[in-house]
């Protein structure tokens, strides 16, 4: 069989695609397109390949097995249907949203452990980064539960997103344990991450947006 090791665009497992079929579409010069069927062996789903190769080797009986990148020429146009891309919320600065797109990528693939702690960075940065714009030049508290009790002042933040927070953090502390964590709370823990970088980020910056918008020399008040 002929083999594409790439990520799986309907599971988002990596690992090693079998194609099942394929055919010449066209050529465009020296190269000749083929488009097939790939099978992935975690979800079972078909996904559709698009390939190049300079010469005739997928024209040949018997067909060539092996990985299609060993076949010489060869190269993957597409892999379809194409996963959505990753975005952390909006406004979020460069060192959260990088973190947390790892995580969310992370909690794709199913490594739930690896996810809570990178989600735990994430909410760690991000209080890091709140701390550095309301305090200045302030130390912000090294240990993360207390850093998130003292923005619930600063940010003056309500009691369920900073609850939110400390799960996170909960979650994210037990990948030092010898038990794994659950793919529940790794996902409950995306979802709280999620949340609380919009509330902190996202909503303040479309808030200023807005009152950016709406104010003016003539601004009617009253009902």
């Amino acid at each position: 069989m002929l083999t594409i090791a790439d990520t799986c665009p309907r599971c988002n497992e990596r690992g090693v695609l079998t194609v099942m079929d394929y055919n010449l579409v066209e050529r465009l010069g020296n190269e000749m397109i083929y488009d097939g069927f790939v099978c992935c062996p975690h979800c079972s789903y078909w996904s559709i390949v698009t390939f190049g190769c300079n010469g005739n080797a997928f024209s040949t009986q018997p067909r060539p097995t092996g990985k299609l990148a060993s076949v010489l020429g060869a190269r993957i146009i597409s892999l379809l249907p194409r996963p959505p891309k990753t975005e952390a919320p909006e406004h979020v600065p460069q060192p959260v949203s990088t973190i947390y797109i790892d995580a969310v990528e992370i909690l794709k693939q199913k490594r739930w452990s690896a996810a809570a702690g990178a989600l735990r960075t994430t909410i760690d940065r991000a209080t890091k980064m709140l701390w550095r714009e309301q305090a200045g030049n302030d130390d912000w508290p090294k240990n993360l539960a207390s850093r998130i009790e003292s923005l619930r002042t600063k940010l003056d933040l309500p009691g369920a997103i900073v609850d939110w927070a400390h799960q996170v953090r909960i979650v994210g502390n037990e990948i030092h344990d010898l038990d794994e964590v659950t793919e529940e709370d790794a996902k409950d823990a995306g979802s709280f991450t999620e949340v609380f970088l919009t509330y902190t980020y996202t909503l303040p910056k479309r808030l200023a947006s807005f009152r950016g918008r709406r104010s003016g020399p003539a601004e009617i008040t009253g009902a």
